[in-house]
């Protein structure tokens, strides 16, 4: 079986988010209130963020 969480497959997933978040308070199912604390929350639980650990491209091979 392989790896569906690859770094590319769960950054597609917290762009999702991203775009779900304004729908969701837009149609009242998520308070305004929450967007800031839960997108940090998706974006931990993903791991999304700075994965280069200050190395060059050149020298990242998780893609």
């Amino acid at each position: 079986m392989t790896n569906i969480f690859t770094p590319k497959t769960r950054k597609y997933i917290y762009g999702v988010c991203i775009a779900a978040v304004p729908v969701l308070i837009y149609f009242k199912l998520l308070p305004a209130e929450a967007a800031p604390v839960l997108l940090p929350l998706v974006m931990a639980l993903l791991n999304v963020g700075d994965t280069s650990n200050g190395q060059p491209e050149a020298y990242n091979t998780y893609e």
